[in-house]
């Protein structure tokens, strides 16, 4: 027969004044977790429960996040018991053979070898054990408290009456209050346990209650457990430990074993309790930027999430890992590192990027809501801080594969650029301070600008192109012109048969060239129009379709088209040569259209795009929703389609001159092209009616199409009666309309 449960307390109490081994703890937890489901004295409960809170058999030793989480787990566990114990209580009163036992008679043989309290007096006696006259630090409170909140109301249990959670909740945050006031800093075992709580508890608190919190002491404490402490990222420590282990195994090739210290250090940095579930404990610290009192604590949030992410660029830029550009990985790593050991890696560093980020996106979205964070003084260097914040992470961002497809980093890059576009000069020093070294003219296919550094170009290219309108022209001229003109080209190759670019050159490609475009489009920059269009033209012409997609074709020569076509152009070329404002600018536009034209004629139909870049497999871990672009696979109808959705740009001289001769292009398509035949003839049709051209053009378009035998030459004279029925033009409105 086994003790009963007083003389069962009095050996546990007993044994938990024994400074014992550590593999007799978990005993001691399990063996108190199973007494406290058992005792009906509250006054006993109260007495195991302070006990187990001041043990040395314990709490002797080292303490971390892990064991605080068994000391939580212990009275959930008990917790679920007493729920799962009374429910099997109420579910045996429902059966029709115990209803005319005596009530006395009938619990004692339900209980067995439960408590006979019911749930709320178990928990009172639980809570004043915890918080009575001998009490324990408040940080070991809330492990209790915690404990039972998730036992009583986690996964949708919700089985303590409202009074008797809201003072559980009460008690768990006041705790949580006093814990803060208490810690000596983050790296305070009592402040690494309020995070601990906070993670495992947010979902059962309400929002009134949250906001009970003392965020103005608590957020730097989580700010700094998160980032700097050993239960989170540790400043980036871990990839200091990665060189030790990475190992030359052939000429070429270098291995980093999963077996390797710093590769199982990572993995167990991966599973620690605040890590593995980031998620949660970022969006925590998002929401105690939202709700802190002192904006100065937001100033000093970034500057040392600044601190952390440079630390961590530096860190990553001193590993041997960061000199292999991601495309030669499987070239120059064995496949136990590029299968096994770098995913591990880029699975934390991709936690602590989503992490930075969401605590980026409250912070943006409270400058211009607050006085003090949204003055001149303020807001420009905490935009320029987290701009910065944004480029040292880049090199983990670049790994997502398209990062347009993480929203939230989208809105934290376009939203602070918006706030930095307010000032000006702080715009271009920011910009000056981050300015890569100038590239030379014509950069070898060997790549020898370190990857970091080309990511870096990259990140500059990409936000720098947003500021072009409000930089003044020295800055466009001296800064960005400098450092996006040697990437417009593929990389030099020295090689008889050229090799796929990798991904990195053709983002760099598409960034400069967006730069080049943006910085000729800002009606300040007139004159740099007029110096540099010839030379990019011809460029532009020079590596498509070899280095840029139909897609990026197409938008940079309407760009170039609408440049040639403005006013503020026109008026400086008209200045520069004499000519007639209108003759310049019919003469520019007519130029870029007959150099289109003659690159069509030139080639024959049928041809497919190049393969632009080697296929980088993309672990399904490390994408974020991309969504692969359909494009034409053909020169010389992507080119034609270029042409078709240029013409509503076009000065009414110059449409009447190339309307006709697009069409002749479309009609020059050989019938065994069907599908290529069709899909011109739907985009210049779409072109023709769907409102694109202003009432000049739509008025020629219309005579043209109806008139001027423009319909027989796209269509054919012969053309099937059904086709010529679709294409039926009203007053340059579709008639289908």
């Amino acid at each position: 027969m086994p003790p009963a449960p007083n003389a069962y307390l009095t050996t546990l109490l007993r044994s938990l004044h024994v400074r014992s081994l550590s593999q007799d703890t978990q005993r001691l937890l399990s063996s108190s977790a199973y007494l406290l489901t058992l005792l009906s004295n509250p006054l006993n409960i109260s007495l195991l429960t302070s006990q187990l809170l001041h043990a040395p058999a314990i709490w002797t030793g080292s303490i971390d996040l892990r064991f605080c989480l068994r000391i939580v787990n212990l009275f959930r566990s008990a917790a679920i018991e007493i729920v799962g114990h009374e429910e099997a209580l109420n579910k045996k009163d429902s059966e029709h053979e115990r209803a005319f036992a005596p009530e006395s008679a009938r619990r004692q043989e339900k209980l067995g070898e439960h408590t006979q309290l019911q749930k709320e007096e178990w928990l009172d006696a639980v809570v004043k054990g915890a918080s009575g006259r001998d009490t324990a630090p408040p940080w070991k409170q809330t492990l209790v408290l915690a404990g039972l909140l998730i036992g009583f109301e986690g996964n949708g249990r919700g089985t303590l009456r409202g009074s008797a959670r809201r003072t559980l909740v009460t008690a768990l945050l006041t705790r949580i209050n006093a814990a803060v006031l208490d810690a000596s800093g983050h790296a305070d075992v009592g402040a690494h346990t309020i995070a601990l709580v906070l993670n495992y508890t947010w979902a059962l608190l309400d929002e009134r209650k949250k906001a009970r919190l003392d965020w103005d002491h608590l957020l730097p404490i989580l700010v700094g457990i998160a980032f700097l402490s050993d239960e989170g990222y540790r400043s980036g420590h871990f990839l200091a430990q990665v060189d030790d282990d990475v190992r030359q195994i052939s000429m070429n090739q270098f291995g980093w074993s999963d077996q390797s210290r710093s590769c199982l250090q990572m993995a167990s940095t991966t599973s620690q309790p605040l890590i593995s579930s980031m998620g949660t404990f970022s969006r925590i610290i998002a929401y105690g930027v939202d709700h802190c009192r002192d904006p100065r604590i937001i100033q000093a949030l970034i500057e040392d999430l600044n601190a952390f992410s440079s630390t961590l660029l530096d860190r990553w830029r001193r590993t041997k890992l960061s000199e292999v550009d991601r495309s030669d990985e499987r070239v120059y790593f064995d496949q136990m590192t590029v299968g096994k050991t770098l995913p591990v890696l880029w699975k934390l560093l991709q936690s602590c990027l989503f992490a930075v980020v969401t605590i980026l996106t409250s912070v943006v979205g409270r400058i211009p809501n607050e006085r003090h964070l949204a003055s001149d003084r303020v807001a420009p260097h905490l935009a320029s801080q987290t701009l910065d914040i944004l480029r040292s992470l880049y090199f983990i961002a670049t790994r997502l594969g398209s990062t347009d497809a993480f929203s939230q980093l989208t809105f934290v890059h376009l939203a602070t650029i918006d706030i930095l576009s307010y000032h000006p000069p702080q715009a271009s020093a920011f910009l000056t301070s981050i300015a890569p070294p100038i590239p030379p003219a014509q950069i070898p296919t060997d790549r020898p600008i370190h990857p970091i550094e080309r990511t870096l170009a990259l990140y500059f290219l990409n936000t720098a192109e947003h500021f072009t309108t409000i930089l003044p022209s020295s800055v466009s001229s001296t800064l960005l012109l400098p450092v996006a003109i040697p990437y417009l080209s593929p990389p030099h190759q020295h090689h008889t048969q050229p090799t796929p670019l990798s991904q990195t050159d053709l983002d760099l490609m598409e960034a400069s060239h967006s730069v080049i475009l943006s910085i000729l489009s800002s009606p300040q920059n007139s004159h740099l129009a007029l110096n540099h269009l010839p030379t990019y033209i011809t460029t532009l012409f020079a590596v498509f379709p070899s280095a840029l997609s139909a897609r990026q074709f197409t938008l940079a020569f309407k760009t170039l088209l609408r440049i040639v076509t403005t006013p503020a152009v026109a008026v400086a070329v008209t200045v520069a040569s004499q000519a007639s404002e209108e003759e310049r600018w019919v003469a520019m536009a007519e130029a870029l259209i007959e150099l289109l034209i003659q690159r069509i004629a030139d080639t024959p139909i049928g041809i497919p795009m190049p393969q632009r870049a080697a296929p980088v497999p993309v672990p399904a871990s490390e994408r974020v929703g991309q969504q692969p672009r359909n494009e034409i696979d053909d020169i010389h109808v992507s080119m034609l389609l270029t042409l078709i959705s240029s013409l509503p740009l076009l000065p009414v001289p110059l449409l009447e001159r190339y309307l006709p001769i697009t069409a002749e292009l479309i009609a020059a398509i050989p019938h065994r092209e069907a599908e290529k035949l069709k899909m011109c003839r739907e985009a210049l049709w779409g072109v023709l009616s769907s409102g694109e051209m202003d009432v000049e053009r739509s008025g020629f378009a219309v005579g043209w199409w109806g008139t001027r035998g423009g319909r027989d030459v796209v269509l054919g004279e012969g053309g099937d009666a059904g086709a010529r029925g679709r294409y039926e033009m009203s007053g340059a409105i579709d008639s289908k309309l």
